[in-house]
């Protein structure tokens, strides 16, 4: 791992630690009344504050379940949420720690991902529709959307840590 990479671990694991769900994203979410529950706890792990919040922005958006101009509401939802539900189990995390983390572990799981995306861009297409289960033309604006949504969360994380 490179020393920005590094100081981006260093920063995520100076957070607060818990149980997540570690495939957050909304295929494993159920509404339950008014609520909703997390279903198929198969990878569930300790982590930092943010993980989860941060798997369900991406994956929800990778599998073109928000429109492409929706990540930022999206974000606000899922950051008001889950602050929410972290206060109901008793963790108080300031909404300005909880906002770096996500943009941390976003940084740190997707950036990477999307690079690896664009190194095999002859099998993108191929790629996004096996996610997706719709044609590449479709998700193009999304990802798009997506890839410059994950390029200012890195931007923010690699600021706030003086990279």
């Amino acid at each position: 791992i490179d020393p920005v990479g590094a100081q981006l671990v260093d920063a995520l694991h100076s957070l607060p630690v818990g149980l997540n769900h570690l495939d957050a994203f909304s295929r494993n979410a159920a509404r339950v009344g008014d609520h909703f529950v997390m279903i198929d706890w198969a990878y569930t792990g300790l982590a930092p504050v943010g993980c989860d919040a941060a798997s369900l922005i991406a994956i929800t958006a990778m599998a073109r379940e928000v429109p492409a101009g929706d990540l930022e509401s999206l974000r606000e939802a899922v950051t008001t949420g889950y602050a929410s539900g972290l206060a109901s189990g008793g963790v108080r995390v300031p909404v300005e720690q909880l906002d770096f983390a996500i943009d941390v572990a976003l940084t740190l799981r997707f950036v990477g991902f999307l690079t690896q995306i664009h190194r095999g861009r002859d099998n993108i297409a191929a790629m996004v529709e096996a996610i997706s289960g719709r044609p590449f033309s479709e998700a193009r604006s999304t990802w798009t959307a997506l890839a410059n949504y994950l390029t200012s969360a890195a931007q923010r994380a690699l600021a706030s840590v003086g990279a």
